[in-house]
C-alpha cells in the first residue's frame, strides 16, 4: 500500500522529480533537476538536493541524484548532481546538519554522516561508515566499510580508511581498530576479509 508524502507548501521541486511513497520533505527544501527519490525518507528544512556540481568545467550540466530508500537528512544538507555518474546515496542513511555531499559521490547503506562533514567529489563510503564532526574527506576518497574518522580529520589520498578500523588527526591516519563498530553490527573476520578486498579493488580503480 503506497503511503502519501508529506511536502511542504514552501517547498521547490524540479518538474522531472521522481518521488516514491511515505517521504516527509520539510520547509523551503529545493529538489533540483535530475532527481529520483525512494520511498520513507526523511528531508529537515532547507535542505538541497540535486544542486549543480561545484565544478569550474561541470557547473550547471545535466546530471543526475539517487536517493534510496529511509534515509534521515537533517537541515542544511547539500548533495551535488552527478556528472560522470550518479550521485546516489543509498538506503538507511543519516546525513546530520550542515553537511555536504560532493558531486559522483556514492554513500552506501547504514553510513552516518555526522554534523559539517565534507565530502569532496567523486568519493565512496562503504556500507557502515562513520564520518565524524566536522570531518573533511578530499575528492575521490574511499572509506571502507565499519571505518569510523574521528571528528576533525582530514582525509587524503594516503590515509588508508580500511574496513573496520579507526582513523583521525590531520592528515588522517590509523588510531585502532574500530572495534565497537564491529561489535554492534555483528561483523565476522570472514566478512572483515571480504570487504577489505572489496575495498581494495575500489581503490585499485580510482584516479584522480
Amino acid at each position: 500500500m503506497l503511503i502519501q508524502n508529506n511536502i511542504h507548501p514552501t517547498d521547490y521541486i524540479a518538474p522531472d522529480v521522481k518521488i516514491g511513497s511515505g517521504n516527509y520533505i520539510g520547509p523551503y527544501v529545493v529538489i533540483d533537476y535530475g532527481v529520483t527519490i525512494g520511498d520513507g525518507n526523511y528531508f529537515a528544512s532547507h535542505c538541497v538536493i540535486g544542486s549543480p556540481a561545484e565544478h569550474k568545467d561541470y557547473f550547471l550540466a545535466p546530471g543526475k541524484t539517487i536517493i534510496g530508500n529511509n534515509n534521515r537528512i537533517h537541515e542544511f544538507v547539500t548533495v551535488n548532481r552527478g556528472t560522470e555518474r550518479p550521485t546516489e546515496i543509498k538506503n538507511d542513511i543519516i546525513l546530520l546538519r550542515g553537511s555536504h555531499v560532493g558531486h559522483d559521490s556514492v554513500i552506501h547503506n547504514k553510513v552516518t554522516i555526522s554534523c559539517n562533514v565534507m565530502i569532496g567529489g567523486h568519493s565512496t563510503i562503504l556500507e557502515g561508515a562513520n564520518l565524524g564532526l566536522g570531518a573533511v574527506l578530499h575528492q575521490y576518497s574511499v572509506i571502507g566499510h565499519y571505518c569510523m574518522v574521528g571528528m576533525g580529520s582530514v582525509v587524503i589520498r594516503s590515509s588508508k580508511a580500511l574496513p573496520g578500523i579507526t582513523i583521525a588527526g590531520n592528515p588522517a591516519k590509523w588510531i585502532k581498530k574500530n572495534k565497537i563498530g564491529l561489535k554492534r553490527a555483528n561483523i565476522t573476520t570472514s566478512e572483515l576479509e571480504k570487504y577489505t578486498e572489496e575495498y581494495e579493488n575500489i581503490c585499485s580503480h580510482v584516479s584522480l
